[in-house]
């Protein structure tokens, strides 16, 4: 694991096997392939700007949850809606708020074409570690909506108390608020760990022979990934590891010290493995984390959620060619509290 991690790309390389999966050549036009810059600008101008970006991200997950949970059903006043492509589409909405402005982002025909392209992935399963920003969001996002639907109405409440004392005691939404929502930071955490993206990490081209630490010699030429399931569901790391537990993480904070960032949702280490790990791991993993935990929080103050009528168990996720993706057919109803 560390041996392919930290190796150097004159090793083992990540871009070779990327293009491998892709065809790159022949789907991404030549520029964008000779200048890959969007990862530096993720890592450094992005990521600088993310407070900057909140009251945006807010202003815009208002607006269009409003547009997107129109009520179904005018007598129970509840919105019964598929999540995956909902999600999908709101996260396309939100994002685009902050890279394209108001106009933009709100442009219907604009949004299809973001998204359609998205809506390819479950065809080309590998591409979901490469796919747009909005993609992986929507899987994390509905995942957890899924999980938190099953939890006790005092458990949700316990989601709900720490975001209302965070925005009291911060001052309102800010990042010093958002980085204090740590039921919602663990949820989405322990939903990478448990449901994941792929079933395989590290994707990476052997460019000449090496040793591995257990003896195992990879020839040039092979492709070679870590299994995450193994990793994710070892006991030794991750204490009864079959039972997916939203508060795993939040609980080891307030064991260890609620500043410690090391159980964050966009902490990368080896032993938590959804966005990569090393210098190559995902460069916009903490704009995502920023964003979901203000769409999840928004969710948690204005709406109960459950699962419709006569539906009692968690949709199964669809598995494809080492992709794990949420039924984009299952549904839940949001129904708006009274405050």
């Amino acid at each position: 694991m560390e041996r392919v991690r930290a190796g150097p790309d004159t090793v083992f390389n990540e871009m070779m096997a990327v293009n491998e999966d892709l065809q790159l050549p022949y789907t991404m036009d030549a520029h964008q392939l000779s200048n890959p810059y969007q990862a530096k600008v993720l890592r450094t101008d992005v990521n600088r700007a993310i407070p900057s970006y909140i009251p945006e991200l807010l202003d815009e997950s208002k607006l269009a949850f409003e547009d997107a949970f129109k009520v179904t059903d005018t007598v129970l006043g509840i919105a019964d809606i598929e999540v995956f492509d909902t999600m999908t589409h709101l996260i396309a909405r939100i994002s685009n708020r902050v890279i394209f402005g108001k106009d933009l982002c709100r442009n219907q025909e604009f949004l299809r074409a973001t998204v359609r392209f998205a809506e390819t992935t479950p065809l080309m399963a590998p591409f979901i570690q490469w796919s747009p920003l909005f993609f992986r969001p929507s899987i994390f996002i509905t995942q957890t909506l899924f999980e938190i639907a099953l939890l006790r109405p005092e458990e949700v409440e316990g989601m709900r108390s720490e975001v209302e004392d965070a925005l009291e005691s911060e001052g309102g939404w800010n990042k010093a608020a958002v980085d204090r929502f740590y039921k919602i930071d663990s949820a989405l955490r322990e939903v990478g760990r448990y449901h994941g993206l792929m079933h395989f990490a590290l994707p990476r081209y052997a460019i000449v022979g090496c040793e591995l630490a257990d003896g195992k010699f990879v020839p040039p030429g092979s492709r070679i990934a870590i299994d995450m399931k193994a990793i994710h569901f070892d006991a030794d790391i991750y204490p009864d590891p079959n039972r997916c537990d939203l508060f795993r993480f939040s609980n080891m904070r307030e064991k260890n010290g609620s500043g410690n960032s090391n159980h964050g949702f966009a902490t990368v280490d080896s032993y938590y493995l959804p966005f990569g790990a090393g210098r190559h791991a995902c460069a916009g993993r903490f704009f995502a984390a920023v964003e979901l935990k203000i769409m999840l929080a928004h969710i948690l103050l204005e709406y109960n959620i459950s699962y419709p009528h006569k539906v009692n168990e968690r949709p199964r996720n669809i598995i494809f060619n080492g992709a794990i993706i949420p039924d984009s057919k299952a549904r839940l109803v949001f129904k708006r509290r009274k405050m």
